[in-house]
């Protein structure tokens, strides 16, 4: 039993029981936060699929055009691009353009995310996007199409 003293005034603390370690303690290595760049001309989409993919533990950055999310690309470090595909003056498959013919972005991921007819998916996958998900089935297939191209 330990006594400290304060203002004249006496306390006692009991000592706790501390546990027990064998070897060295376990901890757990912390996980890379990946960075993402999330490209919607539609600011509810950006909002939905980005609250989305910061529950899933991810960093977004949200462009609302391609001019955007070129200076975004030239200002930041990114792990992977989701691009919306269809989008009004400069559409998305213009920005995968000009990431495959940068050499300092030719190997960043990128995943084309539209509403869009099924037959843009040849386009996107033709023009150099890694993957293709359907705006509708993101929630089922987004999240393991992203672990997969960052793994």
């Amino acid at each position: 039993m330990r006594t400290t003293h304060s203002e004249s005034i006496t306390t006692f603390i009991e000592p706790r029981e501390l546990p027990s370690f064998s070897g060295r303690p376990k901890t757990t290595p912390k996980k890379r936060r990946f960075d993402l760049l999330l490209v919607d001309d539609d600011p509810e989409q950006l909002l939905l699929f980005r609250l989305f993919l910061e529950r899933a533990g991810y960093r977004v950055r949200v462009a609302t055009s391609v001019e955007a999310a070129l200076h975004l690309l030239e200002t930041t470090s990114l792990d992977c691009v989701i691009s919306d595909l269809l989008m009004p003056w400069i559409g998305g498959d213009v920005l995968l353009q000009r990431i495959r013919n940068d050499w300092r972005f030719a190997d960043l991921p990128v995943i084309v995310l539209t509403s869009g007819k099924p037959e843009l998916e040849f386009d996107a996958l033709q023009s150099g996007a890694d993957m293709f998900c359907e705006k509708r089935r993101a929630e089922q297939f987004l999240i393991p199409q992203i672990q997969l191209l960052l793994s």
